[in-house]
């Protein structure tokens, strides 16, 4: 299906994803993957794309995003869940029904006229009136024509701010479209026609805008923000649909051939093969997506833990918690801004979704982050995000450090020592790592890796050069001198913090932070020792 050149191509290329059957459907067989389920959800497709481009010029633009988020959140649980079936939420009624969209009814014309009856007023005619104002400004100006023509394009065609539109909206909406047009028409009387016409999507646009609250805006953000996050830790494995067309035909053809009631055992048996290697292929294909979504995920996370961070805010003359991105939208005076970083996130939520179903790929969102932040105007929050990279970076090197030493002690005898070094690996021990490295100043996280990984080095230099492993408990007693050094810095850290509340979290300091020295003398007057083994003898090596 080729999406068509309209409004509403992004909804149509979101049902073409959708016609590609999950993985989850060959595997369970051909009962599953047979003629009339996939000739019902190509239907129900097919219907669905015809009544959206049919109804895309009554559909007003936060209508139509309404609609888009809907099934973009659709797609991200089918690759989320293997199990999902979006069969039913590909139907355009339940769509609709989801996305409040509805077209306008009889019962919509008979309130209007039953509101004019009672002298409320018709907000069709103060459109009219305002349209009429304007007219007369730009006549005043000479631009009678281009006038014409702009009315033409938002009050007499399909795509404007047609009656029916205006009948099923709600009050507050109908008055915001006249403010909107009042507003160029005063402009247009001031002197100025430069940028002055606005489209009706971009009428329709500022008058929803004007209707919402910040805490609507912030509920959309927070919802397209939180489905990203949910692709970017789906896996792209088994459950993946297959995005190659040469693979989903042989598939196809295969399980045919085994539903068919006059195949033999032995081309029965062939053709399980045949899937068995087709299965293989498709999967060693996607190991090197799955490690870049992996390290996809990492990046996104940081910039959504950064705004998720707790912070205090003074609301109304009282201290009140918030989380970062919270208090961004109660502090962004504009509501522009707001709908600017709500249109990014769901340009790049789109975006991801059709790297995943068209390449099976995630898509960096180093740029989106980047652009989202300089959008919201924080770019102090934009340093902690860069500083959260590097965080991750240097707890991975330590976690992949010490992963290393244990792999390299696996089946020794010191298997009580290796054990607790093991327990470091474990969810709660990389908990501690991270709260205690988060906590400390990046000089002394980069101290930390560094010191990890020559822990590794030299553990596998003893296993090179002699054959034999370092004592389990010295080699355990290192990682917990380590740990106690961050536990006293972050120590250090806080009693900054507490004499100096004015400086903030040590990675947005610029100050540098001494470390001490990597070599010392042993308290034992022993020969000068490793760090890490403070009471061993050269020696012994």
């Amino acid at each position: 299906m080729d999406p068509v050149d309209s409004d509403c191509a992004q909804i149509v290329a979101i049902y073409s994803w959708m016609e590609k059957p999950l993985r989850a459907e060959y595997e369970v067989g051909p009962q599953r993957f047979d003629a009339v389920t996939n000739v019902r959800r190509k239907t129900n497709i097919k219907n669905a794309v015809k009544y959206f481009e049919k109804q895309d010029p009554e559909m007003l633009p936060h209508e139509r995003d309404a609609i888009l988020d809907f099934l973009l959140e659709a797609f991200v649980k089918s690759r989320a869940d293997p199990a999902y079936d979006y069969d039913k939420a590909i139907m355009c009624s339940n769509v609709c029904e989801e996305a409040r969209f509805r077209r306008t009814t009889q019962y919509d014309w008979d309130k209007k006229n039953q509101a004019k009856r009672r002298g409320e007023g018709d907000p069709y005619d103060n459109l009219q009136a305002a349209v009429d104002r304007l007219g007369t400004a730009l006549h005043t100006l000479g631009a009678t024509d281009l006038f014409e023509h702009w009315k033409e394009t938002v009050l007499d065609a399909e795509e404007g701010i047609t009656e029916p539109k205006m009948c099923r909206c709600p009050a507050t909406f109908q008055e915001a479209v006249v403010a909107v047009i009042e507003g160029m028409a005063a402009q247009a009387e001031a002197g100025f026609t430069s940028k002055v016409l606005l489209t009706p999507d971009e009428i329709a646009s500022r008058a929803h805008m004007a209707t919402q609250s910040s805490r609507n805006r912030l509920s959309i953000f927070e919802k397209l923000t939180r489905q990203i996050h949910v692709l970017f830790h789906a896996p792209i494995d088994g459950s993946e649909p297959l995005a190659f067309p040469q693979h989903v035909a042989s598939l196809a053809k295969a399980y045919r051939s085994l539903d068919l009631p006059k195949v033999s055992d032995v081309n029965r048996k062939i053709v399980r093969n045949e899937l068995s290697q087709l299965y293989k292929s498709a999967r060693e294909g996607l190991e090197i997506p799955e490690a870049m979504r992996a390290i996809h995920a990492e990046l996104f996370d940081a910039a959504d833990a950064t705004f998720k961070q707790p912070v205090t805010a003074i609301e109304d003359g009282q201290l009140v918690s918030r989380t970062n991105v919270e208090a961004l939208f109660n502090q962004i005076v504009h509501p522009a801004q707001q709908v600017g970083a709500i249109a990014r996130a769901r340009a790049f939520l789109f975006a991801a979704c059709e790297r995943r179903a068209v390449r099976g790929e995630s898509l960096d969102p180093m740029s989106f982050c980047a652009e989202l932040f300089h959008e919201l105007h924080a770019p102090q929050l934009e340093t902690v995000w860069h500083a959260r990279l590097a965080f991750i970076r240097r707890l991975k090197r330590c976690m992949d450090s010490l992963s290393n030493v244990v792999h390299l002690y696996a089946g020794r005898d010191q298997l009580a020592s290796v054990k607790r070094l093991a327990e470091q690996l474990n969810p709660p021990g990389r908990a501690q790592w991270a709260s205690l490295l988060w906590a400390v100043p990046p000089p002394w996280q980069e101290h930390a890796a560094t010191a990890c990984e020559t822990l590794s080095h030299h553990v596998q230099s003893c296993v090179v050069n002699t054959g034999s492993l370092p004592l389990g408990p010295l080699t355990e007693e290192a990682v917990v001198d380590l740990l106690a050094r961050l536990h006293n810095a972050k120590l250090e850290q806080l009693q900054q913090a507490q004499q100096h509340p004015d400086v903030g979290h040590p990675h947005l300091q610029g100050a540098q932070f001494a470390l001490g020295a990597p070599r010392r003398r042993d308290r034992t007057n022993r020969p000068t020792a490793d760090a890490f083994f403070p009471r061993l003898r050269i020696r012994r090596w």
